[in-house]
């Protein structure tokens, strides 16, 4: 009687040699952390867009109002001294935008150089007014022209960072009032450092949480997959081969991936 000899062909081939591949719950986790964090960072930047805008537009709000009050104090005070108030008196209104660190200049316009300011002051947080450093007041002169041209232009001062305007008031005069942004920038700021860390938190949680869901849900698959590396390791070619191992009955509900496959 003869002997077949066992044959290698069925067993399973060697791991080829060369980098790992991530495994399947390695790589549905990464892409759901890094669909999380696509989101969080196109909603911060349209929240970030958005906020910008809205206090723009109220320091602009602000600053025509303060520039308003500037140019009918000047007017009040050519009409005569008898009706004028004060010029560096408590500007007229109530509310946020009604004087605080609000700053004036005066001068007269000079053609495309923008002009020239003879003073300007501003208004300290307890309602001091206070006369500009002249390096102050020659960089509001820089900026005069662009400011007219625009309708509003950034300087940087001392106090720190303004927005001015240019109104003029009559004969070539012209009135500079300008408000801070500096607590513009600080409530955005604070913003961007309150979304990274709900981003940061809400990255965790999807990390740790997506790795707990998705192990359950592929456990079914990850059985199937040993059962198939066990079959794979059988040496089918040696003869009559006995394979106990199944499919758990909970893990093969028709319909089902794992349930196709266990039906195989």
């Amino acid at each position: 009687m003869s002997t077949v000899p066992s044959s290698t062909e069925g067993s399973a081939p060697d791991a080829l040699p060369g980098r790992r591949r991530a495994g399947l719950r390695t790589t549905l986790v990464a892409l759901l952390v890094v669909t999380v964090a696509v989101v969080c960072l196109a909603l911060g930047l349209l929240t970030h867009a958005s906020l910008s805008n809205q206090l723009d537009a109220e320091l602009d709000a602000q600053l025509q109002r303060a520039a308003d009050r500037a140019v009918g104090r000047e007017q009040l005070q050519d009409a005569g001294p008898t009706e004028a108030p004060d010029p560096h008196g408590p500007p007229s209104g109530e509310g946020p935008d009604s004087g605080e660190f609000e700053l004036t200049a005066r001068g007269e316009r000079g053609g495309g150089s923008g002009g020239t300011l003879d003073s300007a002051v501003w208004r300290d947080q307890d309602g001091e007014v206070r006369e500009l450093p002249a390096a102050d007041l020659r960089e509001l002169e820089g900026v005069m022209a662009e400011a007219e041209r625009a309708g509003a232009a950034p300087v940087s001062l001392s106090l720190g960072t303004y927005r001015v305007v240019v109104r003029p008031v009559d004969q070539g005069a012209v009135v500079v009032t300008g408000l801070p942004t500096d607590s513009l920038r600080s409530t955005l700021l604070r913003l961007d450092l309150t979304l990274l860390a709900a981003g940061a938190v809400a990255l965790a949680v999807t990390g740790i949480g997506g790795s707990l869901i998705i192990r359950r849900t592929l456990r079914p698959l990850e059985g199937v997959a040993d059962l198939a590396s066990d079959v794979a390791r059988t040496p089918l070619g040696s003869g009559t081969v006995s394979i106990d191992g199944r499919v758990p009955v909970e893990h093969s509900t028709p319909g089902t991936e794992v349930g196709t496959s266990a039906g195989l």
